[in-house]
């Protein structure tokens, strides 16, 4: 959905004729299958977002969405700072792919573990990495990537990874609930 349309005059109430203006909402589905959509992250203009089928985006002032052409399955999106971040898995194997403000397109961080990447999320200065091998994380923006953790949990797909800056927890949920 998307704020638009044109503005009504509403008032306060009786005797005041002060203007607001209210919007309403828009659906904006067109080119976008109707499946369950597993994250969504804006930048530059243009609203990203993945389905079942893979990554989509909706480019600024238009009203359709288009499919984004990965090499491997989209799992997530996630804006980190001014960069948009797509996990990809496909069987047992994924990456990682990044956009940058300005970018024309995603490119793969050929450092990134080559196992399925399911979720990934920015603690302080570090970049955690959830895949089916274990978490990874890098101190250096994704150029190197070390084992953070190979606990059973990541033997299923991650669906939800949080963690705190100013905490030592990080959170996890995968598909089974755990």
């Amino acid at each position: 959905f998307q704020l638009g349309g044109p503005a009504k005059p509403v008032t306060d109430g009786p005797g005041d004729m002060t203007p607001v203006q209210v919007s309403t909402f828009q659906g904006l589905s067109e080119g976008l299958p109707a499946t369950q959509l597993s994250g969504s992250a804006q930048l530059d203009g243009v609203l990203y977002a993945v389905a079942e089928q893979g990554l989509y985006a909706l480019p600024s002032g238009t009203n359709k969405w288009v499919q984004v052409e990965l090499p491997s399955k989209a799992s997530a999106v996630t804006r980190i700072d001014t960069e948009i971040y797509v996990t990809a898995a496909d069987g047992s194997h994924g990456g990682l792919f990044h956009l940058g403000f300005g970018d024309d397109a995603f490119a793969a961080l050929a450092s990134a573990p080559d196992a399925a990447a399911y979720a990934l999320v920015k603690k302080g200065s570090e970049l955690l990495l959830a895949t089916s091998s274990g978490l990874y994380a890098s101190k250096d923006r994704g150029a190197t990537w070390a084992v953070r953790s190979t606990n059973a949990l990541f033997n299923t797909p991650v669906s939800t990874l949080v963690a705190s800056a100013a905490a030592t927890r990080i959170s996890c949920a995968n598909s089974l609930g755990a």
